[in-house]
């Protein structure tokens, strides 16, 4: 709202003013929509501990789980007979990547658009943020997300 006001004060039009404002609702309105679009369930885990996601088989495409380890989150996704995990946090602002866009090897944050590769965690050139990947175990239909200990 502080830049409708600083604009308007310098003499901008009711027009330019009505369209700064509309802009402004319509962000406000996507950040908020982006907030209730998706239920991810929760697994509460430790450190150290591998964590059991479930069966493979009833780990359908496309589903979404997250570790909760003390006060981080690890995103778990399947594309396809692939089961990832990562971090849940985007490095920019810290949005929620368990909502976000998987396609074409990458994750898109749902906020700003940031994205990362899926498999190594990187984002793509020229940026050099790293989002964290934990190794993922697939025990005959059990699959299994492996983390670190307290000291890593």
């Amino acid at each position: 709202l502080h830049v409708l006001f600083g604009f308007a004060s310098h003499g901008g039009s009711y027009f330019d003013i009505i369209l700064l404002l509309l802009n402004f609702l319509f962000l406000t309105t996507i950040h908020l929509l982006s907030s209730f679009s998706r239920s991810v369930p929760i697994v509460q885990a430790q450190k150290g501990k591998n964590v059991l996601i479930g069966n493979f088989s009833e780990f359908k495409n496309m589903e979404r789980k997250i570790i909760q380890v003390e006060n981080n989150k690890i995103f778990v996704f399947r594309i396809d007979d692939v089961v990832y995990a990562v971090d849940n946090a985007c490095k920019h602002q810290g949005g929620p990547l368990s909502e976000g866009l998987l396609k074409d090897n990458c994750i898109t944050c749902p906020w700003h658009g940031y994205q990362y590769n899926m498999i190594n965690g990187k984002a793509p050139f020229p940026y050099h943020e790293k989002i964290n990947t934990y190794k993922v175990i697939r025990d005959d239909n059990q699959i299994w997300v492996e983390l670190p200990s307290k000291k890593d």
